[in-house]
């Protein structure tokens, strides 16, 4: 199989108590002849809210962004050919709200 990977992150500081976080994966790969292939990309976020000498801070994610259904997988040995696909949970969203003591 020939397979790339190709992907990027980011963390942006916009003020001193502002950052957002951000990752993309994308992922192809074929067979030899070309005949088998299979693409899939994920992308993730996170947008940090925390002003100087406060105990509280606000995180909101998202997940799946793209929202990607499935995951699927091929592989091959002398005795075994074999197809997986995991499928992945839908777009969602969450928001975290922490107090340090």
């Amino acid at each position: 199989y020939w397979t790339q990977r190709p992907f990027a992150s980011l963390e942006l500081s916009l003020f001193k108590w502002l950052i957002l976080t951000s990752d993309y994966e994308f992922n192809w790969y074929r067979n030899r002849d070309g005949s088998l292939s299979s693409t899939y990309d994920l992308w993730n976020a996170e947008l940090y809210l925390r002003k100087p000498d406060s105990p509280w801070e606000l995180k909101l994610t998202a997940l799946n962004l793209l929202n990607t259904p499935s995951i699927r997988q091929d592989g091959f040995s002398d005795v075994l050919i074999s197809t997986s696909e995991y499928f992945i949970q839908q777009r969602y969203w969450l928001c975290s709200l922490k107090y340090e003591f």
